[in-house]
């Protein structure tokens, strides 16, 4: 079960992604260099600043990270990326289909690299989406729905709350 996915490098470069492959969920597993990045579409003015010094902390030579999944949060992410390279996913349209596979993309590929996907939280997750291995229906933000599949997928997710303790945050994803 694979797929493949051209990906434009921030170095001007364009790579294709190999098949994905199954592994462990075991911290040793988790290839510390390869990151993802999700959030809001929409940020506060506070909301920004905050993502944009965690972003700083994070970010090191060699790193690599992939962005492409909320306008807001991609926004932030590029602009607070001064070593690391950006993989930018793109959508082929806005309909919500089209923006679902996207994410879905992006969550299955930071999979397949044994990566993290680092999510800005802006919202609750609802207590019924669950770790899934493709795109759930249902309510749920598209933040979310990206960790669900992602976390579905066997990658580390790392929440970074936005809402000052306020959101209510799933056990898959503690």
């Amino acid at each position: 079960m694979g797929y493949n996915k051209n990906i434009e490098t921030s170095k001007g470069e364009t790579k294709m992604t190999a098949q994905r492959t199954l592994w462990s969920d075991s911290d040793d597993a988790t290839d510390t260099t390869q990151h993802a990045v999700t959030g809001g579409r929409k940020l506060m003015q506070a909301q920004e600043k905050q993502m944009q010094a965690e972003m700083a902390e994070l970010d090191k030579e060699g790193l690599v990270w992939q962005v492409g999944d909320a306008t807001g949060a991609d926004t932030v992410a590029t602009k607070a990326i001064k070593n690391g390279t950006v993989e930018m996913h793109k959508s082929q349209g806005v309909q919500p289909w089209q923006l679902a596979k996207r994410s879905t993309e992006l969550a299955k590929e930071i999979a397949k690299r044994r990566g993290t996907l680092h999510i800005w939280a802006v919202s609750d997750c609802p207590a019924t989406l669950h770790p899934c291995l493709n795109w759930p229906g249902g309510k749920a933000s598209g933040t979310w729905k990206t960790a669900a599949v992602a976390r579905g997928n066997m990658a580390k997710v790392v929440v970074h709350d936005l809402t000052n303790g306020i959101a209510k945050i799933p056990n898959w994803a503690k």
